[in-house]
């Protein structure tokens, strides 16, 4: 983890933890709040996101940060429970062996690790497609093969919501993706973008095999917009 990630580690485990505890402390908290105690227990130069995946776990850590957190604020409302919500707040954007993948922004881990979740509640992920930084898309198509094929099916739908322009490879990448789903998902996602933005997505007849194959293979009443590019482009059965 290079300076500026563990600035921003430290940033968010100071916020997350802030609003946690606010509400049961007499006098509110604050972001520096979350270092002093977890500073006590860890050590004020070694919070890392490994102890706190650690502390998920363990009930002895649990324990400690919460009585840390209880004698700082002076309030014994604090319990387990709190600091489990702190950790998980933390850690959605920390999960574990970040450090041991590929970089990429906060948005490119979110979403690595909340990816097939957010497919029941797409709002917050959409946020952080958006968030997504110029060199995130490269590390997206480099991970695409390792991820199982509900977190490419769900790439592939959030994608089609997201910016258009740099979504285009990725989609064209789930297009050809051997999970019939992942393909018919990534089909509708740009045949919707080319419908709703043919500037920055134009038509390529070089698409025409594929949708139309796909298009054969599923009869559910979910592939309006490839029906309607098949249409409008001499494709329709």
């Amino acid at each position: 983890m290079n300076d500026q990630d563990y600035t921003d580690f430290l940033a968010t485990l100071g916020e997350e933890y802030c609003e946690v505890v606010t509400p049961l402390c007499e006098h509110g908290a604050q972001p520096q709040d979350g270092y002093e105690v977890f500073g006590k227990v860890f050590g004020y130069n070694d919070i890392t996101p490994e102890k706190l995946h650690a502390a998920q776990t363990s009930t002895g850590d649990l324990a400690r940060i919460c009585d840390a957190a209880r004698q700082w604020h002076e309030s014994d409302r604090i319990s387990d429970a709190q600091v489990r919500e702190v950790l998980r707040r933390v850690l959605r954007r920390w999960p574990a062996g970040a450090d041991d993948r590929q970089a990429g922004s906060d948005a490119f881990r979110w979403l690595d690790s909340n990816m097939v979740a957010s497919a029941e509640a797409p709002d917050e992920a959409l946020d952080w497609v958006f968030m997504l930084r110029a060199e995130d898309w490269p590390l997206l198509e480099s991970i695409w093969l390792e991820r199982p094929a509900a977190w490419r099916e769900a790439c592939a739908y959030l994608l089609g919501h997201g910016p258009v322009a740099p979504s285009q490879r990725l989609l064209r990448l789930a297009l050809a993706d051997p999970d019939g789903n992942v393909a018919t998902e990534a089909a509708v996602s740009l045949c919707a973008q080319t419908i709703e933005h043919p500037d920055e997505a134009p038509f390529d007849p070089s698409l025409l095999p594929r949708l139309k194959e796909l298009r054969g293979r599923d009869s559910r009443d979910i592939m309006a917009e490839v029906d309607e590019i098949l249409r409008r482009h001499g494709g329709a059965p």
